[in-house]
């Protein structure tokens, strides 16, 4: 069935004249005709059927496959094999009958330019990959044989679950992991007793951790789902024992023999050792394959292709290689009347009790709060969309909503966010508000969820005031909110455009098709609310009633808890001994039960004892009519003069031209061109050529004058952190008009670019009110400094953590705080309470980054090493420059360096006109000059009367490289930062320098060549860590180097070090041997994924700005890199491969996490004047003892901002002129 497409652009092929729809859409479901006379198989039959959606698109570089097999979730692991569903989607792509060798998928899609991933979520698993149009039947057909019949060997069986393991080990450190699972263990844990307090027992890493202190698990929804080798390979303690899998599952029996270690035993005894962990592998595999074997049916089974071949062609290579899949399996397992447990839904079964609260210690330092409430399942509502709805007004940021009053009207919340689908089921479903609080809203979190069943209760009645929600009471959203969202879904649909790549879409209809019934609404189900009007008695009775404190589980995480054994404020002995560690993840935590008197004051705010809640519960009002609502969707007209500019000869007629002009590739597309350049504005514009949308991208760049302070080569950024400071106390004072045309898809962002020592303007989105949007932002910028310039007189305490808000002796102040009657049009004030806020934020995400991957750390390390510019260079050199800053700092910055701005870049690009261009290039400057001339000369005096905290020279910030020396192997160790994160990673570093274009193609070639290797022989074959990543890396604008990065648990960096540097002279060989046909073919690969066209116009956009930034302006770059690829050999690949790796110079980061020390290692003592101790330790010889470079020397790095500082640096680019397009 075909599905009609409304919103697909039509274009005109050049040479016959025909008009096409871009994208076609067809709907076929594949049934099995040889069971057609079968009466026996008609009940089988429908079971037997698989859907598939084929999509051309006539664009599209690229083809794209995704497969969702659902019920097949982590909801469907069974108690007993915790990760089952997880595991089989690693194994899924390591071998088939057909296609038995391990990584012939992978490197099939490697050399047809390609890649694949895959996810488990709670009740599905999503494949995906692409590759060359070309490939497309081949990669068909291998992936449907996978399907059909997996490889499952116990070998590989046994080594992916190490690949498991790792995963889990890089997710353990991670709080949103350990929130995940602790949340839905608690939410699917039922209270027995009327204790005051329930808690979760159980080793950690037990896999049979369902019994629960005073309570039971009682749903799926509780199990651990992403799995680990604990959770896959309990230990085996029965010398004989059943294991069964999930209800239906074959039986499997294990009999193990008991191992006599007593003096005289038998003495082949040694020889039976390995006998249970053999045994409880086969276990696991059988258990997989009847995982596999219920679930991997083509019923469950929704397969989506995207190409740009006809929709005949993909059907017929869709029917040939996916037919299969709908014969009954010869081996199967299973009854044949097995049926899949259905999963019950969550709310009658944690509807009784009181509302709990979840306390545990974070990793990173910082204050959360979730809410958690369980509902009715939302898949089969998709045209209605209610909790869309209710997510959209419970996370809403404008003037009345639940964050402005928190966060402006009390300083008690960063960041808030409403969720309603991304734990929903098609058994139940889950609303979520997450807040991020400042230390002043943790002391307040009861306060704060009066205020949301205070919102809650304007969205039930607006009679019902002082009432809970009663299921009698008449819903009364005001009519605007649903028909502007209605409004904007079509848009978003009409105007949707090619998302990012062909992977994305696919994936995404390929999850949807299991939500969606009718197929004609597969592609718009998502985007539109197809309902004329929302049903508020529905949306009453089947939700807002059951968002209730006796539903709602309370999570709260604090770093103070961290202190709970030692905890002064708990006299109590049993109080501390409340404090459980959750399995799994080792989360401290405990579970406590609300008072009911506090939660009788969230249900009746009348009842709270504070006034200044009642009084802030006054300001909560639902969202105003949104001002930026665009109305306008007409593409420009352009002149003629103007479209030969920027369009082909063929194409420069008529405006319909413009519309059927076909997405180009990079060697066809059309730079912006410069139609300003002076000494304030460089102001560059390109239309929209490739995607005929009504929108524009518009991006300006703002140097921070006198950020630049040096001598000779070295220069620094001692306003970094001020900066970033700026910006962030910028998107605050716009967001209360920018968030409701972010609404409106029209969204701005101020981005802190230190290296560059440059702020920026990012506006996207529709176009009709884009400039004015911009000018909106601007304004109100340059104005912030009116609504600062009174503060300072009285901010002069500086910052420290120990001077934050939120200490218990802050209570009172915050309670006698005025609140004022209407702030809705009030501007934002920089006082000491935002300020505070502010500093609160960047620290916390200094902080985060300490407490993030361990190959983050590597990176930044190596950046150290590397990059001879920013200052302060360590994150804790930027942490006590921010407890220097004081209020002054930050308005000073404001007037000396922003309100000055001169050489300010601009770019827009998309459906504006020149004339619109450069009246907007126009305003800019003339909006700095009216504040500049607005601020008194007695205000700009006293705001530079303080001494600044540092000297700054008027100087161009210019981002330098170091230069390694010749043949020399230089190894910098360091300590992971997180106390709590056991993984360790190697990150190796082989510079190229600055290179021509023709070495640059070598170089990504010989990239492409060793992805995959490095994946199958480090991560695959050896497992030394679930992070293998290579890639070309560009160090400041010109320098490239390759990269090849490791991150595990299981190796220290040392053995990394060596096993990847085997690696090279593994590959070296791999490729000596390779034929010439399969080189060609990963050149062709390569050359197709260079000339790959722009998906849509932020991509675009994105690519432009970039070398308009760094102004090297060469916007043909790609494709002549690409040209330079088609003429590689494989001997230029091997010379590149000699010199630059195996016989040159290399900068290796070895980052040690906990639990290991970094080794001894035997060195001269002399420590060198670049930063670098001499030594003799073999960290780059190969375990066969074989060294990698005979002739290279090891360096062992000491202090990498050192080093960084006294190298030998690239010389800078040359400076490229710009010319002046006039387009009048």
């Amino acid at each position: 069935m075909d599905i009609p497409a409304s919103h697909s652009k039509i274009i005109e092929d050049e040479e016959t004249g025909e008009r096409h729809p871009l994208r076609e859409y067809r709907s076929v479901t594949l049934q099995d005709d040889d069971n057609d006379d079968d009466p026996t198989t008609t009940s089988n039959k429908k079971r037997n059927q698989l859907r598939c959606l084929l999509i051309r698109d006539r664009h599209t570089d690229k083809a794209a496959l995704s497969t969702t097999v659902c019920p097949a979730g982590q909801l469907h692991d069974g108690p007993d094999w915790p990760g089952r569903a997880h595991l089989l989607e690693h194994l899924l792509f390591l071998g088939s009958d057909e296609f038995p060798n391990e990584n012939d998928l992978s490197h099939w899609l490697t050399q047809q330019g390609g890649n694949s991933n895959a996810y488990t979520d709670l009740e599905l698993t999503c494949y995906y990959m692409d590759c060359r149009t070309a490939a497309l039947d081949g990669t068909l057909q291998r992936w449907a044989a996978a399907l059909r019949q997996p490889l499952l060997s116990e070998t590989v069986v046994e080594r992916e679950i190490m690949a498991v393991d790792s995963e889990h080990a890089k997710n353990k450190p991670e709080d949103t992991w350990r929130t995940y699972q602790l949340s839905k263990t608690i939410l699917a844990t039922t209270v027995t007793t009327t204790t005051t307090t329930t808690q979760i027992k159980g080793t950690n890493g037990n896999n049979n951790s369902n019994d629960i202190n005073n309570g039971t698990m009682i749903h799926p929804y509780g199990q651990f789902g992403s799995g680990c080798l604990a959770s896959l390979l309990p230990e085996a303690t029965e010398t004989t024992t059943t294991e069964n899998t999930t209800p239906g599952d074959a039986a499997i029996p294990i009999t193990t023999t008991a191992v006599d270690t007593s003096e005289g035993g038998d003495d082949d005894t040694n020889k039976n050792m390995d006998r249970p962990k053999q045994a409880r592998i086969s276990a696991l595999r059988q258990a997989v394959w009847d995982f596999w074997d219920r679930h991997y049916l083509a019923s469950n089974i929704t397969v989506t292709v995207l190409s740009s071949h006809s929709l005949d062609e993909q059907e017929a290579m869709v029917r040939q290689h996916f037919r299969t899949l709908l014969k009954e399996r010869r081996t199967s397992s299973q009854p044949k009347n097995a049926t899949i447990p259905t999963i019950p839904p969550l709310l009658p079964l944690v509807s009784e009790g009181s509302c709990r609260c979840v306390e545990f210690v974070p990793i990173r330092p910082v204050y959360t709060l979730e809410l958690h409430w369980p509902m009715r399942e939302t898949a089969s509502l998709y045209q209605e969309k209610p909790t869309r709805v209710l997510s959209h007004l419970l996370g809403d940021e404008g003037p009345g909503s639940l964050l402005h009053v928190l966060r402006h009207e009390q300083p008690w919340v960063q960041e808030l966010s409403a969720d309603d689908g991304s734990r929903s089921t098609s058994s139940f479903g889950l609303m979520i508000l997450q807040l991020e609080l400042t230390q002043a809203g943790w002391h307040h979190v009861q306060d704060i969820v009066a205020l949301v069943y205070a919102y809650l209760r304007l969205l039930s009645s607006s009679s019902s005031s002082t009432s809970s929600s009663s299921s009698n009471a008449a819903v009364t959203l005001p009519p605007h909110i649903y028909q502007e969202m209605k409004l904007m879904g079509d848009m978003h649909f009409e105007f949707l455009g090619i998302p990012s790549s062909a992977v994305d879409a696919v994936s995404a209809l390929s999850v949807e098709m299991h939500h969606v019934t009718n197929p004609h609404h597969y592609l718009s189900g998502t985007y539109k609310f197809m309902a004329p009007e929302l049903n508020q008695a529905m949306l009453q009775s089947e939700f807002l009633q059951h968002l209730i404190p006796e539903h709602m589980i309370m999570i709260v995480g604090a770093p103070e808890y961290g202190n709970n054994n030692n905890n002064n404020d708990d006299d109590d002995d049993d109080a501390k001994k409340e404090w459980q560690t959750a399995p799994w993840y080792g989360t401290q935590y405990r579970v406590t039960q609300v008072d009911p008197h506090i939660v009788a004051t969230w249900k009746d705010l009348d009842q709270h004892p504070d006034p200044m809640v009642r009084e802030l519960a006054t300001h909560l009002h639902l969202p105003h009519p949104n001002e930026f609502l665009p109305s306008d969707f007409s593409l420009v007209e352009l002149p003629k003069e103007i479209m030969t500019q920027f369009f082909s000869p063929k194409t420069t007629t008529t405006k319909k031209k413009i519309k059927q002009q076909a997405s180009k590739s990079a060697a066809e597309e059309t730079p912006p061109v410069c139609i300003q350049n002076d000494e304030v504005i460089q102001l560059w514009y390109k239309p929209d050529t490739e995607f005929s949308m009504p929108k524009v991208n518009i991006f300006l760049s703002f140097p921070v004058h006198g950020a630049a302070a040096g001598d000779g080569d070295s220069c620094t950024n001692p306003l970094a952190v001020e900066t970033m400071l700026w910006t962030e106390w910028q998107n605050e004072v716009s967001n209360i008009f920018a968030y409701a045309a972010s609404m409106a898809g029209l969204f701005g962002e101020w981005v802190a670019n230190p290296k560059r020592a440059t702020i920026e303007l990012h506006v996207s989105g529709y176009s009709h009110k884009a400039a004015l949007f911009c000018k909106r932002l601007l304004e109100t910028t340059v104005g912030s400094s009116r609504n600062v310039t009174t503060a300072t007189a009285t901010a002069t305490t500086r910052n420290s953590p120990e001077t934050a808000k939120g200490d218990d002796d802050d209570d009172d102040d915050h309670e006698e705080k005025t609140v004022g009657n209407d702030v809705d049009d009030e501007p934002t004030i920089l006082d000491e309470e935002l300020w505070d806020r502010l500093v609160q934020k960047l620290r916390d995400q200094y902080h985060s980054f300490l407490m993030s991957q361990v190959y983050q750390h590597g990176i930044f390390c190596l950046d150290q090493c590397l990059e001879a510019v920013p200052t302060p260079r360590t994150i804790h050199e930027r942490l006590e420059e921010l407890n220097r800053i004081t209020i002054q700092d930050l308005v000073r910055f404001h007037q000396q360096y922003f309100l000055t701005s001169r050489g300010i870049q601009i770019m827009v690009h998309g459906n504006l006109t020149p004339n619109e261009a450069k009246e907007l290039g126009q305003a800019i400057p003339e909006i700095l000059r009216k504040q500049e001339a607005s601020v008194s000369k007695d205000e700009t005096a006293e705001a530079m009367a303080a001494p600044p905290s540092r000297t700054t020279t008027a100087r161009t910030l210019q981002q330098r490289i170091v230069q390694l020396p010749p043949e020399t192997n230089f190894v910098y160790q360091g300590k992971a930062w997180n106390e709590e994160n056991t993984n360790h990673c190697t990150v190796q570093y082989f510079p190229f320098g600055v290179v021509d274009l023709a070495t640059n193609a070598s170089l990504s070639l010989l990239r492409h060549l060793i992805s995959e290797r490095a994946f199958n022989q480090l991560r695959t074959q050896e497992q030394l860590g679930y992070v293998v990543h290579s890639q070309l890396k560009t160090s400041g604008d010109h320098v490239k180097a390759l990269l090849l990065l490791v991150q595990g648990e299981a190796q220290d960096p040392v053995h990394m070090d060596r096993r990847m540097r085997h690696f090279w002279h593994t590959v070296r060989a791999q490729l000596v041997a390779m034929p010439t046909e399969e080189f060609e073919t990963n050149r062709q690969a390569l050359y197709e994924s260079f000339m790959e066209r722009k998906k849509n116009l932020l991509q675009e956009s994105s690519a432009h700005w970039i070398l308009i930034t760094n102004q090297t302006f060469h916007f043909t770059r790609i494709a002549e890199i690409a040209q330079f690829v088609q003429t590689r050999t494989k001997q230029d690949v091997l010379r590149l491969l000699d010199k630059c790796i195996l016989y040159g110079s290399s900068l290796t980061i070895q980052m040690f996490g906990q639990g290991v020390e970094i080794p001894a290692t035997t060195k001269t003592t002399t420590t060198t004047t670049t930063g670098t101790d001499e030594t003799t330790a073999a960290t780059t010889a190969n375990d066969d003892g074989s060294p990698t470079n005979t002739t290279a020397k090891s360096v062992l790095v000491s202090d990498p901002v050192e080093f960084g500082r006294v190298q030998s640096l690239y010389p800078l680019p040359p400076c490229v002129p710009v010319n002046v397009v006039q387009l009048d």
